[in-house]
């Protein structure tokens, strides 16, 4: 059964997603010697089957990393972004 998360939880787990994503970027950066964009990102706690309703536009170019996590926590965890083009 899906366990929900309160408010303060999301919120802890939106901020280790930040500082996750500022060193990937970061280093990204780093690598290629260009820019690297960040945005906050958006966290949901829910089943896999319902991952449908948080894609906006299923014509819109994205990439997905699923993440199995184990330990104290079992679970997936399934990023999911928008591949942003210089034409868009």
């Amino acid at each position: 059964m899906l366990n929900k998360l309160n408010e303060f939880q999301l919120d802890q787990l939106k901020e280790i997603m930040n500082i996750g994503a500022s060193h990937a970027s970061n280093a990204l950066s780093q690598m290629v010697k260009q820019k690297v964009g960040l945005t906050i990102p958006y966290a949901y706690v829910d089943t896999a089957h319902n991952i449908k309703q948080y894609i906006n536009n299923p014509q819109e170019k994205t990439k997905a990393t699923l993440i199995k996590v184990s330990g104290d926590i079992d679970g997936l965890i399934y990023l999911y972004s928008l591949i942003k083009t210089n034409n868009a």
